[in-house]
Parts: C-alpha cells; sequence; structure tokens
C-alpha cells in the first residue's frame, strides 16, 4: 500500500482536489445547498472527469516507471544458490532440460529421483560436461584451488548411467569449460527460462546465480542458450560403456 505522503505531491494533489471539489458541488446541487445552472454542472462534470482521467494516467505512468526500475536492480536478478526456483515445482510441464556444468555433481546427488521421473514421463534431459580427461580441469582445479574435480564427474556418470538407460538422457564431453554453468528448461520454446550461475576465482559455492526469462530478456536467453548449443555441438558424446571416456564424434 502505498504511502499517504506520495498523494501529496503537486502532480497527484492538484487533479485529487479538483475530483473532490466536482463531487462536493455536486453533492451540494443536489441536496439544493447550492444552485447551478444546467452549463455550470456540466462544466464542473466535465472537469472532474477530466481530472480523474489525469490521475489514472499519472498513476498508471508512475507504477511502470516504478516496476522498470524494480526490474533493472542488479538485487532482483543476482540470488544466491538458496534463494533459486525449486526445480521440481518450476519444471513440472518442462518437456526439455539442458544442463551445462563442470561436473553437474551437486545437481545429480540433490536431484537424482526428480530427473528420473522427468525421463521416464518423456522429458529430453542433455548433460554438457567437462571430459574427465581434458586439461581444462587442471585450470578448473586451479581456479577452485581444489583437486576433485575428475573423481566429482566420474561420480556424476554413476547416476547418468541410469539416466541414459531410459533412453531420454544424452551426455557430451567438452574440453572446455564456460565462463558459467546453466540450468535451462524448454530451450526452444517462448516460454523458456534459465538459471545462470557464474564462476568465480577459489569460490566453489555462494557464486552469483541470474535467473533468465524468455518473456522479459529474450535477447540474452539466447546468448545463453546459443553459447552451450554451439559448445554442444562441438562436444563428444559420452561412450556409455566406458566411465572416463567419449566416443568420437560422427563426421
Amino acid at each position: 500500500m502505498q504511502s499517504w505522503k506520495a498523494w501529496l505531491q503537486l502532480g497527484r494533489l492538484v487533479p485529487l482536489i479538483t475530483v473532490l471539489t466536482a463531487l462536493l458541488v455536486g453533492i451540494s446541487r443536489v441536496l439544493g445547498l447550492l444552485q447551478l445552472s444546467l452549463s455550470d454542472s456540466i462544466i464542473i462534470t466535465l472537469l472532474g472527469l477530466l481530472a480523474i482521467n489525469s490521475l489514472t494516467e499519472r498513476l498508471s505512468f508512475l507504477e511502470k516507471i516504478d516496476s522498470k526500475l524494480r526490474i533493472s536492480t542488479g538485487e532482483d536478478f543476482l540470488r544466491k544458490r538458496q534463494q533459486l526456483p525449486d526445480l521440481e515445482k518450476d519444471c513440472r510441464t518442462a518437456s526439455e532440460l539442458l544442463i551445462a556444468s563442470v561436473s553437474s555433481i551437486t545437481l545429480l546427488h540433490s536431484k537424482q529421483t526428480f530427473f528420473l521421473e522427468k525421463l521416464r514421463e518423456g522429458c529430453k534431459v542433455r548433460f554438457l560436461m567437462v571430459n574427465p580427461e581434458s586439461d581444462a580441469l587442471l585450470i578448473w582445479d586451479q581456479l577452485i584451488d581444489m583437486n576433485v574435480t575428475c573423481t566429482d564427474i566420474k561420480s556424476s556418470l554413476e547416476y547418468l548411467r541410469d539416466f541414459v538407460e531410459t533412453g531420454n538422457c544424452e551426455v557430451r564431453f567438452a574440453n572446455i569449460f564456460l565462463p558459467f554453468s546453466m540450468i535451462m528448461v524448454d530451450p526452444h520454446k517462448s516460454s523458456a527460462w534459465a538459471i545462470v550461475e557464474f564462476h568465480g576465482y577459489r569460490v566453489k559455492y555462494n557464486r552469483p546465480h541470474l535467473i533468465i526469462r524468455a518473456e522479459q530478456h529474450s535477447v540474452w536467453l539466447e546468448y545463453y542458450r546459443n553459447q552451450v548449443e554451439s559448445l554442444w555441438e562441438d562436444s563428444k558424446p559420452w561412450l556409455f560403456n566406458d566411465i572416463g571416456t567419449a566416443d568420437k564424434k560422427s563426421d
């Protein structure tokens, strides 16, 4: 609810006084306290209507500005991990999920049941991860100051075996890692939305996350989707029978 002080601004006060004056004149005329000609009554009524219209337009304009200001603040966009949408709730009707991450171990460990249920429902799920035999892992381990990423990726593949067996999951290995991780829901629909996590130097947890929705930020959603799709095309499918290796991409 807006504060009463907001109504004391000149831009709102003048049309408000006009409306109240026209209302009081009308009531006085009905009660016989004020004698006005028909033309005077019409003029006062029109002034009241114009004041109402002016006040309504002004309020609508100010509300739009206020909404845009709220949307443009980084506080609304950047979130901590615990502030992110609930995938199980917000992806109930999703028909495709695209995940790009170095290892995906945290996501797979916490959402294994969710992914299996979606896959068995017919949802298509793609995982793009870093090849555990790639030199890129040496750079990544230096970036986060840990030396467990290769083990994490191989642990993720143990989860992904069950996923691939459903026939609706595909896994690819990239020889580089993007400067972000991403979960995108229905990437090629007008209702697409994504969670983007930014990487940082020696920061494994508490990284900033960005929520992007196609209806609000179509240009940026397309940018992140194209980044992941381009790397997907240049990456190698996982050879299902051999953890830690990737099959050669067919020509």
